[in-house]
């Protein structure tokens, strides 16, 4: 496990999401995350209070991951391809993370975050379809709303001047859009 690094690799997490997605040849919203996590690990639909956790077998080398069967489906999808990340970056080794700092985990955690939005979400999947409303969105990418919240919110400081454009809305829905979002997560636990 890389337990000497404490900043987010964010563009290394994006190119890796991105090479997941042409090595499979995604070009659309549905991902199919239960077929690419089981090209990586065995996968485990188990009743469990997390959402997801994945351990690798230091003899085989094999992962093992397991998935709250109890989770509605686009909340799956989200921890599958969070527990992907955490393969494909590196994160989970022979070794428990009992001992690792804190500072750590949380940027693991947040790669693993940064990996998954770019494999469900990557910004072309939100050019040229014109929803209007936060809900139709996240239907759309098969996310939950939070999620799709979070990933739009970034749209103005990536797009600065052609957010709007991007998403193909008016510059009043565009705004409602924005305000959706920002309610959508008051008062959740900020991905960070």
């Amino acid at each position: 496990m890389a337990t000497g690094y404490k900043a987010v690799r964010y563009r290394f997490s994006r190119k890796v999401a991105a090479e997941i997605r042409a090595f499979f040849g995604l070009r659309h919203a549905a991902t199919p995350t239960m077929q690419i996590l089981d090209t990586f690990a065995d996968i485990r639909m188990d009743d469990t209070d997390q959402d997801g956790w994945t351990v690798r077998n230091p003899v085989t080398g094999h992962y093992r991951c397991f998935i709250n069967l109890e989770m509605p489906r686009n909340r799956t999808r989200w921890t599958m391809a969070h527990e992907i990340g955490h393969i494909l970056l590196g994160h989970i080794q022979d070794v428990s993370l009992d001992g690792v700092p804190d500072d750590v985990l949380n940027v693991m955690e947040r790669e693993a975050n940064v990996f998954a939005e770019e494999l469900l979400m990557p910004w072309e999947f939100f050019e040229g379809h014109a929803l209007r409303n936060l809900p139709e969105w996240a239907e759309h990418m098969e996310v939950s709303q939070e999620a799709c919240a979070w990933r739009l919110l970034q749209i103005p400081r990536v797009y600065p001047s052609s957010g709007r454009q991007r998403l193909g809305l008016t510059d009043s829905d565009f705004t409602l859009l924005m305000a959706q979002c920002a309610a959508a997560v008051i008062g959740t636990k900020a991905i960070v």
